[in-house]
């Protein structure tokens, strides 16, 4: 057994020594030939053994900043419908949720029998006020005559005083001459007598007449306070009128309300009462959404201010006739896209807490002819979406892949390159890079480049100025 095994071994180790002779009679003659080659066989075998890299050709040009975004999709408008009183409301229309409701349709209607009879009972209430006013408007105009009336009296009785006060004045100066000559015996006691007798009846008449003026002012200082009793209380009443009819004015205008019906048309979102129940004013009704618009509010990071205060998407706030953005439904089992968004309203500060801006983009989704948005076009409250801006554009740069950056952040391109795709290698270190995205870094070169061969792949081997073997990539 072991000289079979012996005799195996020596036949393998003679096929080794064979294979191996052969190979280096191989090389020997393949460098034979290599010496002994022209010059155009001796290119082509160098050829054969340069490094393959694959390039694509890029032209300096115009390319866009742009900026994908994040939200939730939202109604333009939700309305909420409440009770305007206290009452009874019945539903009318039959309300489901996610049921399109036209705008003007009867939704509600409220009962008004406590209504109308508080309104009665305010109006009679008024009627009574108004009787009261007309009685204190005729007391006083009473005052007022009466008033006019002691006025004049105390103009007479003003007069009066002054002539009393004048004739005793007189009766006194006749009194002492009458003294004087009493004292000179020249009239006799009875005639003394009777001078005193008209002086005292003089005094009398004087205080008679004050007595008339003071009791004549009395009287006018009574009239004031009862005219300014009565103005108060016409005022007050006046004042009780005015509020009745503002309080009765309320009340009709609930009236108008008993019958709630939608004020645009929408969805139904939620219901919150039965067919028929007793509400307190300002109870929630129903909620309804608007389906002709809806929006999202995004946020753009402070990395893109430069661009977006650079470019024009401020002045297309609120113009969405200006705008065609498109909205891109984020979901992982298929894809959706949507036109016609446009710059609705832009934050007026930054958000401190993420250093980011809101912008509020609005759509108008496509209806039929009965106002029912197209379903296949309808972007719908919930969706999330991305959302594509266009903050700016650069002039005269390159977009460079994020695969083409090689080692220390430098480029490998090719020049010279030749019909048969041999070229020599240049590095380029210095880059001025403008922006930065997930499609790759816009740069500006130093030199002024309008189009390179660039290396897209990474390439370990590489020194500036050696040959190498490029092959072009579909669509460079």
């Amino acid at each position: 057994m072991r000289d079979k095994w012996s005799k195996h071994y020596e036949q393998i180790k003679a096929f080794l020594f064979s294979v191996l002779l052969l190979g280096s009679i191989g090389i020997l003659l393949f460098f034979l030939l290599l010496t002994r080659a022209g010059p155009k066989q001796k290119e082509e075998v160098d050829r054969q053994i340069l490094h393959q890299v694959p390039y694509t050709s890029l032209y300096q040009g115009t390319e866009k900043i742009q900026v994908a975004v994040y939200g939730t999709v939202k109604a333009a408008s939700t309305t909420l419908y409440q009770a305007p009183f206290s009452d009874t409301v019945r539903v009318v229309e039959e309300l489901i949720q996610g049921k399109y409701i036209e705008k003007g349709t009867l939704i509600f209607r409220m009962d008004t029998e406590s209504l109308d009879l508080a309104i009665e009972q305010l109006q009679v209430r008024f009627k009574e006020l108004e009787l009261r006013s007309k009685q204190l408007e005729e007391e006083g105009k009473i005052i007022r005559e009466r008033f006019d009336s002691i006025r004049e009296l105390i103009v007479i009785s003003q007069n009066a005083l002054e002539k009393r006060d004048q004739e005793l004045s007189i009766q006194k100066r006749l009194h002492g001459k009458v003294v004087e000559l009493a004292g000179q015996d020249t009239v006799s006691n009875s005639e003394l007598l009777q001078s005193n007798k008209g002086l005292i009846a003089a005094e009398l008449a004087v205080l008679e007449a004050r007595k008339n003026v003071e009791s004549n002012e009395e009287a006018l200082n009574n009239l004031r306070s009862l005219q300014n009793s009565n103005r108060y209380a016409l005022e007050e009443n006046t004042q009780k009128k005015r509020s009745l009819e503002i309080e009765i004015a309320d009340l009709k205008v609930d009236l108008a309300k008993a019958e709630i019906r939608a004020e645009t048309s929408g969805k139904v979102v939620e219901v919150f009462i039965d067919e028929e129940q007793e509400v307190q004013v300002g109870t929630s009704l129903a909620r309804i959404r608007s389906v002709d618009e809806v929006e999202l509010t995004v946020t753009v990071p402070d990395s893109y201010f430069k661009w977006l205060y650079s470019g024009p998407l401020f002045e297309q706030a609120g113009a969405y006739r200006r705008g065609n953005i498109p909205i891109h439904l984020v979901n992982y089992e298929f894809s959706k896209s949507f036109s016609g968004g446009y710059i609705k309203a832009i934050g007026e500060s930054v958000r401190q807490e993420t250093r980011s801006l809101p912008i509020v983009i609005g759509r108008k989704n496509p209806l039929d002819q009965a106002g029912i948005p197209i379903p296949d076009e309808e972007l719908k409250p919930g969706m999330y979406c991305e959302v594509e801006l266009e903050l700016d554009e650069i002039h005269r740069v390159f977009l460079i892949p994020p695969s083409a950056l090689q080692r220390n952040d430098w480029l490998y391109v090719l020049e010279g390159v030749e019909a048969d795709g041999t070229a020599i290698l240049r590095v380029i270190r210095d880059l001025d890079v403008v922006f930065e995205s997930d499609r790759g870094m816009m740069i500006r070169l130093k030199e002024d480049f309008k189009q390179i061969n660039l290396i897209t792949q990474k390439f370990h081997f590489a020194e500036e100025g050696m040959r190498l073997q490029g092959y072009r990539l579909e669509g460079g």
